[in-house]
């Protein structure tokens, strides 16, 4: 597993590469959700590690680190399909916006 510091550089230097797409799967392999849809993550939210695809490159994040980028997103289990697309778009936002915060930077586009 990666450490969660190189995981952070790898972040940083992805997002700043202006690379946006995020898909999450869970360590079992099944698909998850992408940054468009990641309410689906709920149905998975006990698993303790997440695999972390940025633009084709995966890495594997604990479930800490997920919670501390996105913990809005964690809403009391329900699926983005219920939602729509502008709160849609707006979950993808707040998703980015907390990798920047996170990693020290912001989102400012």
């Amino acid at each position: 597993m990666i450490p969660e510091e190189q995981v952070q550089k790898i972040l940083a230097t992805l997002i700043r590469q202006g690379n946006k797409h995020i898909l999450l799967t869970n360590v079992t392999g099944r698909y998850v959700g992408n940054s468009g849809e990641i309410g689906k993550i709920l149905t998975e939210y006990a698993k303790k590690e997440w695999i972390v695809t940025v633009d084709g490159t995966s890495f594997i994040v604990k479930d800490e680190l997920l919670l501390r980028l996105c913990p809005e997103l964690y809403f009391e289990g329900r699926s983005m399909k219920n939602y729509s697309l502008e709160e849609r778009k707006e979950a993808r936002l707040k998703l980015l916006n907390g990798l920047y915060d996170v990693l020290g930077g912001s989102l400012h586009r």
